[in-house]
């Protein structure tokens, strides 16, 4: 990036005290596994699709299916330590052969009704036996039939393992590790049991659902996690290896958790900026000279008020907006000119909840979304305010008629549709606002021949509470194949530790595949001499200390270099 800066210490010297207010709020956006704000489309994107087979393994007969298999793309696999002791060779043939090994508990108990002591000791015993078997750190971990709560969690945590892959799609509950959720299509898990042995009773799917999970999930650009059983898929091995070869032929990269995690901790250049206000022509130069001490490629300016549109946005008609003049001034243009590329917000955090599920309220959005891109100075746009702050936002007579015309659900009251609706209601909101922003984004992308960026800024905790999901009404996996780019915006207050953004990097990898992510860090940015320059975290940072269990069962091996960790 090359920005021209003439005669700067002189214009510093005069700048307005209003520019400590832009120094104080402006934010650095963080690249978490990306580089700058991308300039083209998601749309146009190939991205490779990515498979992680896993495979629980603890019941007799499973070492001679798994044999029997002839696996030959790298997996994951989930070994009990009690079946692992018994078949050492086969763990650490795995495990030479590149593949990883997780623990599956000791015992192959449900951990939810152990007590703690015997919670404890099941899950090191696990870890112990298969890292003395393989000589390398287990790290992952998935409980015995998927069965956890909190307090298991946080036992597997003091127990040493890093990340766990209990949990599903598509909005997983785990707050405590890292998750890589196993994927869910069309209300089932994808799981082997489920398409080939379904508990309800139903006729089994077969391979034909799990390459229909499997096509979903390429074609929004997520990873694939998909459950087998050698019990299971060991007798149809023509199902296993179907799904392989569609895999393959869709050009597939077969992942092990392992390498799934190193590769979401790859993160680019931290180089966006997000100023609170638009800066006047006189504090331009002092912009200029944050983005050359920052290493900034790209702004996110606020757009002007909906006011600026001329009466009440929701009641002006396309063309009318159409019509109404670029946003940014001159001296903002010019910044463009230097090697910068310019994001505007749409803000709707002045539309009332229920207006953000009404089609009026979508329509409006959708043109001012291409009034704004428009504007030949503006790459790309940043939605803000999109989530809802309470499950019952948006809930009125009019949506509430709209809710029931939609799911065929009859007779519900504003006062009775959270006790016989609640989920239906979660999933309906969550749709309609996933509505909005494709509207948006089609509306911005069709009105220009330019490529025009799009991205959403929504709280960082959507990705690791699923309460946060529940409330905000946005399921990300689903608005991602919309976006270019997530910005989650974690609060002013919370410790951004490196633990924390490598836990964001994997449940946004898991959750929104191929989309952009960053993380908008809340502190000041230098924009003038009086202010605090702000320190960017790079992609080798590491979370300090590690558990002492952790080191002294780890000691005997030294094979464990390179292999990823938080310590």
């Amino acid at each position: 990036m090359r920005i021209l800066v003439a005669q700067e210490d002189a214009e510093m010297s005069i700048l307005p005290i209003a520019l400590r207010h832009i120094a104080e709020r402006a934010t650095l956006i963080l690249g978490l596994i990306s580089g700058a704000l991308p300039h083209a489309t998601c749309a146009q994107q190939q991205p490779r699709p990515t498979v992680l087979l896993t495979f629980d393994v603890e019941e007799p007969g499973d070492a001679a299916l798994l044999e029997a298999l002839n696996i030959d793309v790298p997996a994951t696999y989930f070994f009990t330590g009690d079946y692992g002791g018994q078949f050492p060779d086969l763990v650490r043939g795995l495990a030479k052969a590149g593949n990883s090994i997780g623990s599956h508990s000791h015992f192959h108990d449900d951990l939810t009704t152990l007590t703690p002591r015997h919670l404890a000791l099941d899950l090191i015993l696990s870890r112990m036996t298969l890292e003395a078997i393989t000589c390398q750190p287990v790290t992952w971990f998935r409980a015995p039939y998927l069965a956890y709560n909190d307090r298991v969690m946080r036992g597997v945590a003091n127990a040493g393992y890093l990340a766990d892959s209990s949990d599903k799609l598509p909005w997983p509950v785990n707050a405590i590790l890292p998750e890589l959720a196993i994927t869910v299509h069309d209300g089932r898990l994808v799981s082997d049991i489920d398409a080939l042995e379904p508990m309800d009773g139903s006729a089994p799917p077969g391979l034909p659902f799990l390459i229909a999970a499997f096509d979903y999930q390429r074609q929004r650009g997520l990873p694939f996690v998909v459950l087998m059983h050698p019990r299971v898929i060991g007798p149809r091995p023509d199902v296993l290896h179907g799904l392989i070869d569609h895999a393959r032929a869709a050009g597939a990269q077969f992942l092990t958790a392992d390498a799934f995690m190193q590769q979401a901790q790859t993160g680019g250049p931290r180089n966006s900026l997000r100023l609170p206000r638009q800066p006047q022509a006189a504090e331009v130069a002092a912009v200029r000279r944050a983005v050359i001490q920052n290493g900034i490629t790209d702004l996110i300016l606020p757009s002007a008020p909906t006011s600026a549109l001329g009466s009440d946005a929701a009641a002006q008609s396309d063309s009318e907006l159409s019509t109404a003049p670029p946003r940014l001034p001159a001296h903002l243009a010019a910044l463009r000119d230097h090697g910068v590329r310019l994001h505007l917000e749409l803000d709707m955090r002045e539309e009332k909840p229920a207006a953000l599920l009404d089609q009026v309220t979508v329509r409006s959005i959708a043109a001012r979304a291409a009034n704004l891109a428009r504007d030949p100075s503006v790459d790309g746009l940043v939605l803000v305010g999109l989530g809802q702050s309470s499950v019952r936002d948006g809930l009125t007579e009019d949506t509430l008629d709209q809710f029931g015309a939609d799911t065929g659900l009859v007779g519900l009251t504003i006062n009775t549709v959270m006790h016989t609706a609640y989920l239906k209601w979660v999933y309906w909101r969550a749709d309609r606002l996933t509505t909005l922003v494709n509207g948006a984004a089609g509306a911005a992308r069709g009105a220009t021949d330019r490529r025009i960026s799009i991205a959403v800024a929504v709280s960082a905790d959507l990705l690791l509470d699923f309460a946060e999901i529940e409330i905000a009404a946005l399921d990300l996996p689903e608005l991602a194949h919309l976006l270019d780019a997530v910005i989650l915006e974690v609060p002013r207050d919370a410790a951004l530790q490196p633990q924390l953004l490598r836990r964001l990097r994997l449940a946004a990898t898991v959750q929104t595949g191929d989309t952009d992510v960053f993380v908008q860090r809340a502190e000041p940015v230098a924009i003038g001499p009086e202010f605090p320059a702000a320190s960017l975290f790079h992609a080798g940072d590491r979370a300090a200390g590690s558990d002492e269990t952790a080191r002294e069962i780890r000691q005997p091996c030294n094979s464990f270099e390179g292999h990823w960790s938080f310590d």
